[in-house]
């Protein structure tokens, strides 16, 4: 994108209609679950591989699956970050 073309909320949908959803999920590396739980000591948990079910229980009680955590982590450090800079 120019550095002088505004976002607008048209260029946003359009972008997201680029993403290659089947290509991702047709993918079995990407459909396998990265959660740790029972791995290396780590509570285990009934939801292991029913990610859906999973995320669901997390966001209903506000926290964050353990599958993300580190990605959450890292973005949270990014906007401190830049908010400090």
């Amino acid at each position: 994108m120019a550095e002088n073309e505004r976002i607008t909320n048209e260029n946003y949908v359009n972008g997201i209609k680029r993403i290659p959803y089947e290509e991702i999920l047709a993918d079995p590396e990407n459909m396998k679950c990265q959660c740790l739980a029972g791995i290396d000591g780590a509570p285990s948990c009934d939801y292991k591989g029913k990610c859906k079910e999973c995320v669901a229980i997390h966001k209903y009680y506000g926290g964050v699956p353990h599958c993300l955590r580190e990605l959450v982590e890292t973005q949270v450090k990014e906007a401190v970050q830049a908010a400090q800079a």
